[in-house]
Order: structure tokens, then sequence, then C-alpha cells
């Protein structure tokens, strides 16, 4: 580039303003809103599968894994709602609802759902809740 000159190439920053980063912002919440609508509405066609597979009389070893299932996709709902949250978060409409719920049972579920993966990689997972408190002050939804 010896032969254009020193100044033969500039570089130009130029700042967005103000407009269009709202607009990417709107575009953003607007994607995520219809992504977790997309994602939502086959996750709740499976849970209202496995609800009405339930209701049949099934082997223990069926039980389990549709509890498993069911355990699995009211998780993938909870993340799918913190991806929303962040939005919320990010244009200052968002709100906890604190309430006292017992953590055990939360825990409990996670063992649960991780405890056939933790199987297949030969990790015998154990839950020792016998020192732990069971009950907390939080956003239940949003620890899942």
């Amino acid at each position: 580039w010896s032969f254009l000159g020193k100044d033969a190439i500039r570089v130009i920053f130029l700042k967005p303003s103000t407009g269009d980063l709202e607009d990417q912002n709107s575009s953003s919440r607007m994607f995520f809103r219809r992504m977790s609508h997309q994602l939502k509405t086959p996750l709740n066609i499976i849970s209202s599968g496995i609800e009405s597979i339930e209701e049949e009389h099934l082997e223990l070893h069926t039980q389990t894994n549709l509890q498993i299932a069911r355990n699995a996709t009211k998780y993938l709902s909870c993340k799918i709602n913190d991806m929303m949250d962040y939005f919320h978060l990010e244009s200052e409409n968002f709100a906890l609802n604190k309430e006292h719920f017992n953590v055990i049972n939360l825990l409990r579920l996670a063992a649960e759902i991780m405890r056939p993966e933790a199987g297949r990689r030969g990790v015998t997972l154990h839950l020792d809740l016998s020192d732990f408190s069971t009950t907390v002050l939080n956003d239940k939804q949003r620890v899942l």
C-alpha cells in the first residue's frame, strides 16, 4: 500500500445513534419472544403427551423414565423463561416473586434429572440432605 501514500487509507468509526440501538434491542426482544413461543409450544405438547401416558398402568421402569422426561421438560421450560427474564432485566421490567419454599424437593428434582446421565458416565449420584435447611426465601421458578 506504500504506493498510495500514508493518507490513502482512512478508517472511520461511526457511533450508532440511540435510535439504531433501540431498534436493535427491540428486534432482539421480538426475536426472543417469538423463539420462546416456538420452543414452548412443542414443549407443552410433549408435557401433555407425558401426562396422558402417565395415566396408564405402566411398569415401574417406564414410570421412572416418564418422571425423568417430565422433570426435564419442566427444567427446559424454566431455562426458556430465564432467557426471557434476561431481556426483561435489560428493559427494567422485571420483578422477583419471592416466596418461602422447600428447597429439599428442588434438590431432589435436580438430582433426579442428573442421575441417568451420571449413571451413563459411571458415576453414582448420592444426595445427602441430612444437615440442610429445608426452607428458603427466593423466587422458586428462577432457582430452577
